[in-house]
C-alpha cells in the first residue's frame, strides 16, 4: 500500500543484465531482466496530465506537455531504463460520465460510463511516439484502485459510480464497450506514421491495486467479488478484436497489479486467466520477508512476475538508503522470479517537511536536475550505476 506521492534520491539501474526467470511474459522480455521506472502521472498533474476531467475535476482541458513527456523519457533513455508505467485513468481523467460536474451525491442516481475524452486518444498516442523515439516500453495502467478508498468519494456520487463499476454487470459492460475496449484498441492501432503501438506496449495493468476499494467497505465487494471482477475485465480484453496480423486482444498481456507480496503467494490472483502478476514493495533497504514463497507461487502457477512498484518506505530524503534500497530490490528481484522491475517514481515532489528534502521540494531520479523552469535541466551521470 502506498501514499500519492513517493519520496525517491538515488539511481541504480542494472539494465544491461540478462538472468533466466519463472515463466516468460508474453510480448515481453523473453529472458532478459528489464528495469525502468513508474511515471503514473506527468509532473504534478495527477487526474490531468494525459486527458481534460470533466467528470471529477471539472476540467475540460488538460495539463498534457508532450515537451515534458519528451523530457522525462529522454532521462529515462540516458538512465538505462526499458520499461515506463503510466496510468491512463487516474481520478477517472480521459473518461466522460453521464452526470454533470460535479457530481451530486445520493440519491440522485449514480453516474453511468459513456466513454473517452476527446484529447484522450490524441495524447496517449503521443506518449506511445515519444516512448518508441526512446527505446521505451510502455506498461499502461487503467483504473487505480486508491481512487475508490479517497474519502472524497463519499462526499460526493462518485462512490455510487465505483460501487456499480465494481458489482453492477450492467455498469461493467458499459466501462468495456466505451472505455476499456477503446482503449485496447488504441494500444493495437496503426499510429500516424505507420508504425504499430502494439510493437511499443509491455502490457496492460487492469487496475492498479485492487485492494483498496476492498478495504472501503463498498457493499457486496469482497476477495469473491474482486476475483470475478478481474478475471472478467481479463477475459474481455482477451477476446476483443484486433486489426490485422492479430486475431483477438490475446496478444496483450494482462494483469491486476497488487499492493501484497502475501495476497499473492496464497493464491488470490491464481487461476483468473492473468498473463503474470505485479507486485508492489515498499520497504527501507529492500529487505521484506516472503520471496521464496512467492517465487514458489509463481512457479506452481507458470506465469511471470515484475516488481511493478518499489522504493523506501521512510518518508525522508536521503542519497543513501535510496541507493542501498534501490541495489538490494534490483540485486533480489534478479536474483529470483522476477521478469523486471520498476523505480517508483521517476519524477516526484518531497514534502519539505522531511529531513533532507530540497527547499524547492523536487526529487528527480538522477540524470535531470531541475533549472529554471518545470522543464528545464541538465543531465548528471555521475550518479548513474548502470552495469
Amino acid at each position: 500500500m502506498k501514499v500519492i506521492l513517493r519520496w525517491t534520491a538515488a539511481l541504480y539501474l542494472c539494465c544491461a543484465s540478462t538472468v533466466a526467470f519463472a515463466g516468460k511474459l508474453p510480448g515481453g522480455t523473453g529472458i532478459s531482466f528489464l528495469a525502468g521506472y513508474n511515471e503514473a502521472w506527468f509532473w504534478q498533474n495527477y487526474g490531468t496530465s494525459i486527458a481534460s476531467n470533466p467528470s471529477v475535476f471539472c476540467l475540460t482541458s488538460s495539463s498534457f506537455d508532450s515537451n515534458f513527456v519528451d523530457t522525462m523519457f529522454a532521462g529515462m533513455q540516458a538512465g538505462g531504463a526499458k520499461v515506463v508505467r503510466i496510468w491512463v485513468f487516474p481520478a477517472l481523467q480521459g473518461i466522460q460520465l453521464s452526470t454533470a460536474c460535479p457530481i451530486a451525491p445520493p440519491p440522485a442516481p449514480p453516474p453511468q460510463t459513456i466513454g473517452l475524452t476527446n484529447d484522450l486518444k490524441g495524447n496517449l498516442q503521443t506518449v506511445f511516439t515519444e516512448a518508441r523515439n526512446h527505446g521505451l516500453k510502455v506498461y499502461v495502467t487503467a483504473l487505480n484502485g486508491n481512487d475508490m478508498s479517497d474519502p472524497a468519494t463519499n462526499i460526493t456520487g462518485l462512490r455510487s459510480y465505483f460501487q456499480n463499476l465494481l458489482t453492477d454487470t450492467t455498469e461493467m459492460t458499459r466501462f468495456q464497450q466505451n472505455v476499456l475496449g477503446p482503449l485496447v484498441d488504441l494500444l493495437n492501432a496503426t499510429a500516424p506514421d505507420g508504425s504499430r503501438n502494439r510493437d511499443v506496449i509491455y502490457a496492460l495493468d487492469l487496475i492498479n491495486e485492487i485492494q483498496a476499494p476492498l478495504t472501503s467497505h463498498y457493499p457486496n465487494f469482497g476477495w469473491k467479488q474482486a476475483q470475478a471482477w478481474i478475471k472478467n475485465m481479463t477475459d474481455f480484453v482477451k477476446l476483443r478484436p484486433c486489426e490485422a496480423g492479430c486475431v483477438t486482444g490475446s496478444w496483450l498481456p494482462v494483469t491486476s497489479s497488487s499492493w501484497s507480496v502475501s495476497d499473492i503467494t496464497v493464491g488470490l490472483f491464481s487461476g483468473l486467466h492473468l498473463d503474470f502478476y505485479d507486485v508492489h514493495v515498499y520497504a527501507d533497504l529492500g529487505q521484506y520477508s516472503g520471496v521464496t514463497w512467492l517465487c514458489n507461487r509463481v512457479s506452481a502457477d507458470g506465469v511471470p512476475i515484475i516488481l511493478g512498484e518499489y522504493g523506501q518506505k521512510t518518508h525522508t530524503f536521503d542519497d543513501g538508503l535510496q541507493y542501498s534500497t534501490t541495489s538490494n530490490f534490483l540485486t533480489t528481484a534478479k536474483a529470483h522470479c522476477f521478469s523486471a522491475a520498476l523505480a517508483w517514481m521517476y519524477e516526484t515532489k518531497c514534502d519539505p517537511r522531511f529531513p533532507g528534502c530540497p527547499s524547492q521540494g523536487y526529487d528527480w531520479w538522477t540524470y535531470l536536475i531541475p533549472g529554471p523552469g518545470p522543464y528545464g535541466g541538465k543531465f548528471r551521470p555521475a550518479y548513474s550505476l548502470i552495469h
